[in-house]
């Protein structure tokens, strides 16, 4: 089972706490399908500017998307898409 694949049981089954998903977000954690949208839109609102190394990340960031399915979950900061991993989902939970 893949971090991914624990985060998405976890949430179906409504097993965390109000805290835990607040940190999902603190922790930039998110899932495919919402960010690829996020992305779309902010390309399409940036796309018209002068340039901008947002339009530059968030290309960027679509582009990484295409490696994942849309029901997974993945980290988007500002190094780009991140493959979520135990050690992350854990911290961003608070597990020991």
């Amino acid at each position: 089972m893949t971090a991914s694949e624990k985060l998405t049981e976890l949430i179906e089954n409504d097993k965390l706490t109000d805290e835990q998903e607040d940190n999902l977000n603190d922790w930039d954690i998110q899932k495919v399908s919402d960010l690829q949208d996020y992305l779309i839109d902010l390309i399409h609102d940036l796309k018209n500017k002068t340039y901008s190394g947002d339009y530059e990340e968030a290309v960027c960031g679509l582009s990484d998307l295409l490696d994942y399915d849309e029901d997974e979950y993945v980290v988007y900061d500002e190094t780009g898409v991140t493959r979520l991993d135990f050690d992350i989902l854990d911290d961003a939970l608070d597990i020991d």
